[in-house]
């Protein structure tokens, strides 16, 4: 046999193994952004983040309208302060952006660390969501990032209703 043919024959030998094994193959796909967004799981992470963290974003908000009046202030005023009048109020808004800088990284760094924390909460259940759908279902595969989808592999809204209900059994027997 030439070696030509040997590999037409070896490919046409791996073709009719593959595609049988491939057509049986269940997939499914779980979009997590839809899963964050409309869960109950995370719906409450979420809210539990934003009543966390809104004092600190208020407060941070009012720093930062004071800074603002401060150097509108300044800059109203420069043409009538003396020197030192203009450096100690030059030196006060400088002090006053590094504040406002620190607790911004501050509250970046405090908010990516919670919504990271919650984040691995709502994980958790959608990952016992999948593993169900998949056990009941047969699934072979189950995908969670994918750059395109169609919309018959879709299974996010039966781990979505799945997650709520577990949420909601769990707060039954509270």
């Amino acid at each position: 046999m030439q070696p030509g043919y040997a590999r037409i024959v070896l490919l046409a030998l791996f073709l009719s193994v593959a595609f049988p094994a491939m057509a049986a193959t269940k997939a499914g796909y779980v979009s997590v952004e839809r899963v964050l967004k409309e869960s109950l799981a995370g719906q409450r992470a979420q809210k539990a983040i934003d009543a966390e963290f809104a004092p600190r974003d208020q407060e941070s908000l009012a720093l930062a309208g004071k800074f603002e009046r401060m150097k509108s202030d300044l800059e109203k005023d420069l043409s009538i302060l003396s020197d030192l009048e203009r450096a100690g109020r030059e030196r006060a808004l400088s002090n006053l952006s590094a504040e406002l800088q620190r607790r911004r990284r501050e509250f970046d760094e405090d908010l990516n660390q919670r919504r990271g924390e919650e984040t691995a909460g709502v994980m958790r259940l959608l990952g016992a969501a999948v593993k169900q759908i998949a056990e009941d279902e047969a699934y072979d595969i189950v995908f969670q990032d994918a750059v395109w989808v169609d919309r018959g592999l879709d299974i996010t809204d039966k781990v979505i209703k799945i997650m709520n209900e577990a949420l909601q059994r769990e707060s039954g027997a509270r």
